[in-house]
C-alpha cells in the first residue's frame, strides 16, 4: 500500500480552495465551460492565449506572446514540461473558457490528484464542452486516435459519462501534399473517417470516436510568413464559434481511490479516534458504579441518541460529530493540528464516501462503538438495579434493628416502672414506720409528764428509771436525724441519676431522629456519600454510649430500690 503523506495530501486540500474561489468568482447559474485539456506540449496554452486575445510575434524563429497583464494569459513553453498547474480562466461572452493542466503531469501523485479534483468540480458545478488539443501536423492519425481516447478517459473517470460531441483541435497542421490546394473541409472529412474506422475497430471505446468526429477545429502550422492570416481575427472567431457549438458532456464524478490511499487514511485515523473514546467510555462506566452512575447513564444515551438522530449523508452533522468525540480526548497540539487537517480531508471527500472504503469502514466502526455503549448501558442499568437491591436490604435489616430496639426500650421502660412503684410502696412503709415511732415518742412524753407531776417521793424512787427513759429518748431522737439525713442524700442521689437518665434518654433520640434524617437523605439521592459508611458507623457508636448511660442509670436506680 502506497505510503500516506499527510502534509501533502492536506496542501492538495488547500490549493483546491484556492482555485474553487477563484472559480467561483466567474461561476454563475450553471454557466457554459470550455475545457481545453491536452497533453503537455500540445499547444494547449497557445489556444487558450490566442481565442482569449492574446498578439504574438516570433522571436528567434520561436513563437512568444507581445503582451501579458494581471495573469491574462497562460505561460507557454515549446520543452515538453508542463508550465500550466494551476488552471487559467478567461471569459468569452457567456462561456468561460479554461485552460486545463495537464492529467499527465509529472510533478508526482499529489499535483496529479489536485488536478483531478479540479476537473471533477468544475465538471459539476458548469455545463463543461471539452476540447482536446493535439499537434498533428499531417491528417494521418495512426497511434494518435487511440491515445486521444485514453486522454479522454484518464480525465473521464466515471461511468457515469456520456459525450454527444468532443472538439478535436489539431494544432500545428500542414497543408497536405496531396492537396495542393488547403481544403479545411476535406482536411477535416479524412480525420472523420479514420475515426470512424476506429470506433468499428474499438467498439468498446466507438462512442468517445463519434464524439470526436462532430466537432474538428484546424489550427494551421504557424510561421512568420503566414501570422497574420493564421491568426486572423476571423480565424479567431471561427474557432470560438465552433468551440461553443460543442456539446455539454454529461458527467458524475466518482472519485476511484487508487492503492485505498484516502480510505486507508480516514480508517486509520478514526479507527484510532473511536477506539481511545470507547476506552474513555469503558473507564467512566467503571467509575460510574462507584459514583455518578446515573449520569453516566444519562450521558450514554445521549451519545447513542447523537448517534441515531446524525444521517450519514449528513456531512456537517458526521464532521460535527468526530470533532466533538476529539474534542473528549487528550491530545498534544501537534495531535490537534493533525486532527483539523483530517477533518478537512474528511469534509472534501465525503462527496465521494460511496467509493472510498474508509466512509464504509467509519459507519462499520461507528456501529460496533453503538453495539458496546448499549452494552454499557446494559452493564450500569443492572449494576443499578443490585445497588438498589442492596440498599432496599439495608433499610429493611435498619429496620428491623430500630424495632428490636424499640421492643427492648419499651421492656426496659416497663421495669423500671415496676422498679419506680417498689420504691414508692417502700418509701411509704418507712414513712409510716417514721410515724408510729414519733407517736410512741409522744406517748413516752406523755408518760413522763404523768410520772413528774407523781408526788416527790415516787419521782425520787423513779429518778435512775426517768434518766433510763431520757436516754432512750435521745437514742430514738438522733436514730431518726441520721435516719432523715440519709433519706435526703438518697434522695439527691436518685434525682441526679433520674437527671442523667433523662437526658441520656432525650441524647439518644436526638440520634436516632438524626440518623434516620440522614438515610432518608442519602434514600433520596442517586447515590450515597463517599463517607457513607463512616456516618452511619458514628450515628450507630453515639447512640450505644447513650444506651450504656440510660442502662447504668437505670440499674443505679434498682440498687438503690
Amino acid at each position: 500500500m502506497e505510503q500516506f503523506d499527510l502534509e501533502k495530501f492536506y496542501q492538495v486540500i488547500k490549493d483546491q480552495d484556492t482555485v474553487f474561489k477563484k472559480f467561483n468568482e466567474n461561476v454563475n447559474d450553471k454557466l457554459n465551460t470550455i475545457l481545453l485539456i491536452g497533453d503537455t506540449g500540445s499547444g494547449k496554452s497557445f489556444v487558450f492565449n490566442w481565442v482569449c486575445g492574446a498578439k504574438f510575434k516570433f522571436e528567434d524563429n520561436v513563437l512568444k506572446l507581445t503582451e501579458s497583464q494581471d495573469n491574462k494569459f497562460s505561460a507557454q513553453s515549446n520543452a515538453m514540461q508542463s508550465v500550466t498547474y494551476i488552471p487559467n480562466f478567461n471569459k468569452i461572452d457567456d462561456h468561460l473558457i479554461i485552460d486545463f493542466p495537464g492529467f499527465k503531469d509529472t510533478k508526482g501523485k499529489y499535483s496529479q490528484l489536485s488536478i483531478k479534483l479540479m476537473f471533477d468540480e468544475i465538471v459539476t458545478k458548469t455545463n463543461v464542452k471539452i476540447a482536446v488539443v493535439i499537434p498533428q501536423s499531417t491528417t494521418k492519425l495512426e497511434e494518435r486516435g487511440t491515445h486521444i481516447q485514453e486522454l479522454i478517459k484518464s480525465a473521464f473517470t466515471s461511468k457515469n459519462t456520456k459525450f454527444d460531441s468532443i472538439g478535436l483541435i489539431i494544432n500545428s497542421f500542414q497543408d497536405d501534399p496531396e492537396n495542393q490546394t488547403y481544403d479545411e473541409k476535406i482536411v477535416i472529412k479524412k480525420f472523420q473517417e479514420q475515426l470512424s474506422l476506429k470506433a468499428e475497430q474499438d467498439k468498446e471505446n466507438a462512442h468517445i470516436y463519434q464524439a470526436l468526429s462532430k466537432q474538428i477545429i484546424i489550427i494551421e502550422d504557424i510561421y512568420e510568413l503566414n501570422l497574420s492570416t493564421a491568426l486572423s481575427d476571423d480565424t479567431k472567431n471561427s474557432v470560438i464559434s465552433k468551440l461553443k457549438a460543442i456539446s455539454a458532456v454529461s458527467y458524475k464524478p466518482d472519485y476511484q481511490d487508487e492503492n485505498q490511499v484516502v480510505g486507508s487514511y480516514i480508517t486509520q485515523e478514526l479507527r484510532k479516534s473511536i477506539t481511545s473514546y470507547q476506552r474513555l467510555l469503558q473507564k467512566k462506566k467503571e467509575d460510574a458504579k462507584l459514583n455518578g452512575l446515573q449520569q453516566c447513564l444519562d450521558n450514554l444515551k445521549s451519545e447513542i441518541k447523537k448517534m441515531k438522530d446524525i444521517s450519514k449523508d449528513d456531512c456537517n452533522g458526521q464532521s460535527e460529530w468526530i470533532k466533538n468525540l476529539l474534542s473528549k480526548l487528550e491530545q498534544s497540539k501537534d495531535k490537534k493540528e493533525s486532527s483539523e487537517k483530517f477533518l478537512s480531508i474528511f469534509q472534501y471527500f465525503f462527496k465521494y464516501k460511496e467509493s472510498i472504503s474508509g466512509y464504509l469502514n467509519f459507519e462499520l466502526s461507528k456501529k460496533q462503538l453503538k453495539k458496546s455503549i448499549k452494552q454499557y448501558i446494559i452493564e450500569l442499568e443492572e449494576e443499578q438495579k443490585r445497588q438498589k437491591e442492596k440498599k432496599e436490604e439495608e433499610e429493611k435489616k435498619q429496620a428491623e434493628i430500630n424495632a428490636k430496639h424499640d421492643r427492648e426500650q419499651q421492656n426496659l421502660q416497663l421495669k423500671i416502672e415496676e422498679q419506680n412503684n417498689k420504691f414508692e410502696h417502700n418509701l411509704e412503709l418507712k414513712k409510716l414506720k417514721q410515724s408510729e415511732q414519733a407517736e410512741q415518742i409522744k406517748i413516752l412524753n406523755k408518760s413522763l409528764d404523768e410520772k413528774t407531776n407523781a408526788d416527790e417521793k415516787i419521782q425520787q424512787s423513779k429518778n435512775q428509771e426517768l434518766q433510763s427513759i431520757k436516754d432512750e429518748k435521745e437514742k430514738v431522737e438522733k436514730a431518726w436525724s441520721e435516719m432523715n439525713k440519709e433519706q435526703k442524700e438518697k434522695e439527691m442521689k436518685k434525682k441526679d441519676i433520674r437527671s442523667k437518665l433523662h437526658e441520656a434518654e432525650l441524647e439518644q433520640k436526638m440520634l436516632i431522629k438524626k440518623k434516620e434524617e440522614y438515610l432518608e437523605t442519602c434514600k433520596k439521592s442517586w447515590f450515597n456519600p463517599s463517607d457513607y459508611g463512616t456516618q452511619v458507623k458514628d450515628f450507630k457508636d453515639k447512640i450505644q454510649a447513650q444506651e450504656d448511660i440510660i442502662e447504668k442509670s437505670k440499674s443505679e436506680l434498682i440498687y438503690d430500690n
